[in-house]
This record gives C-alpha cells, structure tokens and sequence, in this order.
C-alpha cells in the first residue's frame, strides 16, 4: 500500500523532550526521541471491555486534544460493531485503522478484524494476524510500539479482561516515561488483566473507567511538574492496597 503524504502533525524534531523525564533510566533517556504536540491514550481491553469502554469515552470530552486507540481481543470470525457501539456513547470520530494512517488528536482508533497494530513516527502500522503461528499479544504490542514513539507522551489504560495481556506494554509506557491507569478491579467484569497490571508496581492511577476522563484532562494539560505531582498523588501500589483492605 503506498505511503500517505499528508504529514503528521504530531511530530518536533527535538531531543529536549527525554531530558526533563527523569523517570527514564540513563540508557533511556539519551535516546532520541521526537517531542510530540498531543497524548496518545491506548485502551487495553478484552472480556468485559465494551461496558468499561462505554463509560470511558460517554465521560471523555470531544475535544479533549487526545488520540485514543481501542486494542482489544477479538476472534478472527467476529464482526465487530464497535464503532456503532462506541458512536452511542460519544461525538469523537472513531476510525477504523489504515495502514500508513496519520494520527491526529481528538479520534477514536480501531483495529480492523484480523490485523495487528503499532504505530511508529506517528502513523499506524497493521499486519495480518497468523492464527496459526505464535505472535505477540494484541495489546503488549501496540503499548510496546507507543512507549518507543511516543515517549512521556503515551499513555496505557488497561479495562477488564482475562489474562495478563497489556502488563508488559505498561512496563515499557512506564520506562519511556508516559502515564499508567487501571481499571479498579472491584468494577471490573472480569479483574484479570487489571489485577495483572497492578502486580507490576508501576501503575499511577486506579479508578472506575467514567471517573478515568477528568484524571487524563487534567494531566495533560498539566506542565511536567504538576503531571509528577499528580503521579504522587494518586499513586497507590498494590501493596498500599492490600494493606487498606487487611484494615
């Protein structure tokens, strides 16, 4: 497929974007990366994910100044219907993913049936899924893919599902510097994949999905500074948990 021209408007050519994250180790933090001019939010998700998604998006403003990108389980032979469904919920366009595919703020992405996505230099990346042949999990691959191209700029939720799946995606989000939520596992339909991701330490935030937008508002729109100070915030580690709940 050839190459789309436009240009992505996401993109500055600056190193000065890893030298304020202090969170990335030395290794990281040398590489260069691109400054971007939006957040990139990726939603992990699997059973019991539509619910959650709903009241993701239902709270999250149309121009919020966010690219969102659904990656979910979906069996080869289902016909999706979530960009019907998710339409019920929002005004924010959703988009079905196009390889080559230039990301722009305030749009829902989805992926088409039977292809896996990343994203790389701000434009999408799809690949045919091998149902037969071992390959990366839908979700740690396009958070893995965020982390590298986006840097402190991305963002990973993970919503209900089965599994561990999203759990390393988070781990490198984390090391590039972006920002980590998770669904509070006592809302969740299924508490999989929320428990998974809160056992590797390095969630910022956990929280009902509908309470998740105004979180997200006002971390992006805060300085590096006040986005750190929320961190600390609300952080609160599965160890923290497990002690409110033995009170």
């Amino acid at each position: 497929m050839d190459r789309p021209t436009d240009q992505p408007e996401s993109i500055v050519s600056d190193q000065s974007d890893t030298q304020q994250n202090s969170r990335q180790s030395p290794e990281t933090a040398s590489e260069r990366r691109p400054v971007r001019l939006f957040h990139a939010v990726a939603l992990g998700a699997s059973a019991g994910g539509l619910e959650a998604l709903e009241a993701f998006f239902e709270q999250m403003p149309v121009d919020s100044g966010m690219a969102f990108f659904v990656i979910q389980h979906l069996s080869p032979d289902f016909k999706s219907h979530m960009d019907d469904l998710l339409a019920r919920k929002t005004s924010i366009p959703i988009r079905y993913a196009v390889d080559g595919m230039a990301v722009k703020p305030d749009c829902i992405y989805l992926i088409p049936p039977r292809k896996l996505m990343t994203i790389s230099s701000a434009r999408l990346r799809l690949s045919d899924r091998q149902p037969d042949v071992a390959q990366s999990p839908p979700i740690d691959l396009f958070f893995k893919s965020l982390a590298e191209d986006w840097g402190r700029h991305a963002i990973g939720v993970i919503l209900s599902g089965t599994g561990g799946d999203g759990s390393a995606g988070i781990v490198a989000i984390n090391q590039a510097g972006g920002f980590i939520l998770c669904q509070d596992e006592a809302t969740a339909s299924f508490e999989g994949m929320p428990l998974s991701a809160q056992r590797t330490g390095i969630v910022d935030v956990i929280k009902p999905p509908e309470q998740m937008a105004e979180c997200l508002v006002t971390y992006t729109h805060g300085s590096p500074l006040e986005q750190e100070r929320q961190r600390e915030q609300h952080r609160l580690t599965v160890t923290d948990r497990e002690q409110i709940f033995r009170l």
